[in-house]
Order: structure tokens, then sequence, then C-alpha cells
């Protein structure tokens, strides 16, 4: 993963939400700037007068919620994105309540009180708080998120992240090299920033809740520092993450690690009128046989396309070269994403190191994957040009499996089929 700088906002912003196509970083000083994230640019910003020390920002359908604290009233205040105005003490909380860390589930809110250990559960339909959750041992809630059915909590004395459900407020907890700052949700996954690390975040894998899977994502560039918020958003198939860093600004970076694609033209190995050939795989269909590593022939389920405007800054939203050699078995030149692997015997030590600090699986059947980006026998593409990539996955119920198949005469793999939709490629069909 590449982190880049994104945007540097002023005066200082301290709290994100995302909505839409917009940004919105939250002030001490009554401002919300809006930040069109497709052209990053700072559109008009929303002006929230009269409301003592903003706090807080969530987005939810059109709406932005934003606490805020004081002596005499702490609130939630509600704003209409289309209008621009807000509806005052939407909810009120209890006096000298400091409310840090918002998430929401359906119609309800969840607000941390940074005073001491409550979390609050406010009725988005009416305003009505409640007293919803508290564990004596830990105090000073300071960052939420939700994902499924369990909200997660991360407190300012350190500590494990506390998971609780959301049905029945048990709990428990996960234990992180470091104390965090900052959580947000992705799909099945959680990224938290490190209190202490100005390189490293976090990815909690929460498929099985109850038995979460933690890798290290190490940054190659920029810095972490003071960081107060994080969030996500979807744009043109790709999932970035923002961060909310009090030193350096808004900075971003994709997480599309799964685009691992195949470049138009790509020769794949199927069966057809039962002869083996290679198809180019703009030609291939749902239902056209593949032939696998270990399993013969399977079905193809799902084949789509995208664009990418190749990025030589990045190592993975970036198209990478192996050329023809007598030694390697390719029928043709080979052009894959960054993300993408092929399957190898064996890896170095340094190349296990990468592929682990990322979070990416080692292996396939008994062979390693190997990404193109870490590979000596693949070069970087250091042009601008816009490319059309494709990937498909080869049926099967399990939604996670992938399988090694043949590409210009090397083995490399298909792609999982949780990826493939996550990623929301164009199906391609003849």
């Amino acid at each position: 993963m590449d982190l880049f700088q994104f945007q540097t906002i002023t005066p200082s912003s301290y709290f994100i939400a995302i909505s839409g196509n917009y940004l919105y970083a939250l002030n001490f000083n009554n401002l919300i700037n809006r930040i069109d994230l497709t052209t990053q640019s700072v559109t008009s910003p929303i002006y929230i007068q009269n409301i003592p020390n903003p706090f807080g920002v969530i987005a939810h359908g059109n709406y932005l919620y934003v606490s805020t604290f004081g002596n005499i009233n702490c609130t939630i205040e509600k704003i209409d994105l289309t209008t621009g105005t807000y509806t005052p003490s939407f909810a009120i909380l209890p006096i000298n309540c400091v409310p840090f860390g918002l998430a929401i589930s359906g119609n309800y809110l969840y607000v941390g009180n940074n005073d001491n250990n409550l979390i609050y559960k406010i009725d988005l339909t009416n305003g009505n708080v409640e007293n919803w959750f508290a564990d004596s041992n830990k105090y000073n809630p300071i960052a939420l998120a939700i994902n499924g059915n369990y909200l997660y909590i991360v407190y300012g004395g350190g500590g494990p992240i506390l998971q609780v459900d959301l049905s029945t407020t048990t709990s428990h907890e996960i234990t992180l090299p470091s104390d965090i700052a900052a959580i947000t949700s992705v799909d099945n996954y959680l990224y938290c920033t490190s209190k202490t690390s100005t390189n490293n975040i976090y990815k909690i894998d929460v498929t099985d809740p109850l038995n979460p899977i933690i890798s290290t994502i190490t940054f190659t560039s920029n810095v972490l520092t003071q960081v107060y918020g994080i969030t996500y958003n979807k744009l043109s198939g790709n999932t970035y993450l923002y961060i909310m860093s009090g030193d350096t600004g808004i900075i971003y970076s994709t997480l599309n690690y799964s685009s691992s694609c195949f470049n138009y033209g790509t020769k794949i190995l199927c069966l057809k009128s039962d002869t083996e050939e290679y198809i180019q795989i703009q030609d291939l269909v749902k239902d056209d046989l593949v032939k696998t590593y270990l399993y013969g022939f399977k079905k193809i389920e799902f084949i789509g396309k995208d664009i990418l405007i190749n990025n030589f800054d990045s190592n993975f939203n970036c198209m990478y070269k192996m050329e023809k050699t007598d030694d390697n078995k390719l029928i043709e030149d080979l052009i894959i994403t960054g993300a993408h692997s092929i399957l190898v015997d064996e890896l170095n030590e340094n190349q296990e190191e990468y592929i682990k600090s990322i979070g990416d699986r080692l292996k396939i059947d008994d062979k390693y994957l190997l990404l193109s980006c870490v590979s000596s026998d693949f070069k970087k593409i250091e042009t601008n040009k816009l490319y059309t990539y494709y990937h498909f996955t080869i049926e099967d119920t399990d939604e996670n499996k992938q399988y090694g198949i043949y590409a210009n005469g090397i083995l490399t793999e298909s792609q999982s089929k949780k990826d493939f939709i996550s990623h929301k490629f164009k199906l391609n069909t003849l």
C-alpha cells in the first residue's frame, strides 16, 4: 500500500466523514470544509454557527451528525447536506460529556463519552438518548467503528480494542501490537492507526468476528503523526482510505490490493472443442473452460474488465511486464498489474516478508504467490498510458477460493469471487 498526501486543509481539521463523493473535514472554529473527492478541491464550506466546541462528525444518508461539548449542554447537531441547514440540539447529552467517537448502525448513533466509560445509543428517528454500554475496567473511549453486528471501541488509556455485540452487549478484547488512535470499518476489515508508529496501520479481518486475523501494513512514503480521524470511500471501482493527520493534513491510500488483473490481449489456456488452446482474455465468457494447476478444466463464473491510468509512483496501480525469454516458458510478453502474482516454488526472505506485511495470502495449493511488483523478472511500465484490464473467477462454492491458471505460458492466479465482487468490475459479455 502506498500512501500519498491528498490534501492539506487550513485552518486545521481534526475529524472527517464522507458522504457520496464529498469529504467533510470538521474544524474547532465552527467550520466544515467540503472536499470534492473526484477533483480533490475544496468547495463551499458549511458554517455551523453558535455551536460550542464541535468535537466529532459522521455522515449517514443525506445528513451529517456533529457532536459538541461545553459547560452547559453537550449535543448532537443534525445537518442537512442538501440545504446546509441544521437542527440545533437534535440530541442532548449529559452535562460535561465529551462525545469522542461516533458510529452508526441502522437508525442508531453510538457515541463514546471520553469523560468516563459510557457509550450512548441515540435513536436517529427522534433523538432519544440512552446509556447503552460501559465496561468498568475501561475508560475514555476515543474512537468507534461498526462491522456487522459488532461495535468496536478504542480507549484513550490504551490496551485492547473492545468488541461489543450490538444485540446482547457481550464483549471480548482484540489485542494489537500497540495502542490505537483511530479506527474505521471497510467490508470485512477494520483499519486502525497506531498511536506510536508513524508508518504502520493494522488490518483486522473480522470475517469470523470471534476469530479476528491481524496483519500489519507498512506505508512506503510519508508519515502518520497526530492522527485524529480515519474513514474510507469507493470511487470508480477503487476503495480509498482517508486519514486526518494533524501534521500533514488529509492523506489517502488505495486499498485495492486485490486488483490483480491481466492486460487486454493476455492469453489464457482453455479447452475449446476438446483441444487445449490459448484464448485472449477479452474473448472469454462465462462457462468457458479454463485449465487449472491441479484441478483440470474449470468453468468461468464471472469475467469482467475495468480501466487503469498507469500510476508508476504506485506499486499496485501500475502495470508490470515480464519479457519472453528462452528460459521462462512465456509464449509472449506478459503484462499484469503490480498486485497480480505468478505462482512459484519458493520465495526469498525479502519477498515473503513484504507479502506478509501487506496482509496478502502466501500460497495457492503448494505454490507460493509472488507479486509482480516484487519479482525481479518483472519491470515496471513507467508511462501514464490508459490500460484496459481483465480478470475472472473460477466456479466454486467457496467465495475465497483461488486457482492456479496459465497465462501466456506461465502459471499465475485466478481471482476469488469475493475480491471480484468487491472490485465491481464491468461484466464482460460478447
